[in-house]
């Protein structure tokens, strides 16, 4: 156990450490942006931009009801109480 606690854990998380600064000289690299990066982010948007439509017409859509149900509920609400009085 102990061989695994001085010796294993140390390579293991220097090991991690490398790798991950390799990652990141990797994407800090313009190269990789423009040719990696820009193209997968302008695919994504392009694919998700009717959905993103879609998403926000239906919100505008539900506001207009939501506020239309406010409004038909006053209306009842104002008729109910007033011919109780």
């Amino acid at each position: 156990m102990r061989y695994v606690e001085t010796i294993i854990l140390p390579n293991i998380i220097r090991t991690m450490q490398k790798l991950r600064d390799k990652c990141m000289e990797f994407f800090k690299n313009e190269d990789i942006k423009k040719h990696l990066i820009d193209p997968a982010i302008g695919f994504f948007y392009n694919e998700l931009y009717l959905y993103i439509w879609i998403f926000c017409i239906y919100h505008v859509f539900f506001v207009f009801l939501l506020i239309a149900n406010v409004y038909v509920s006053i209306k009842i609400y104002s008729r109910t109480y007033y011919r109780e009085e």
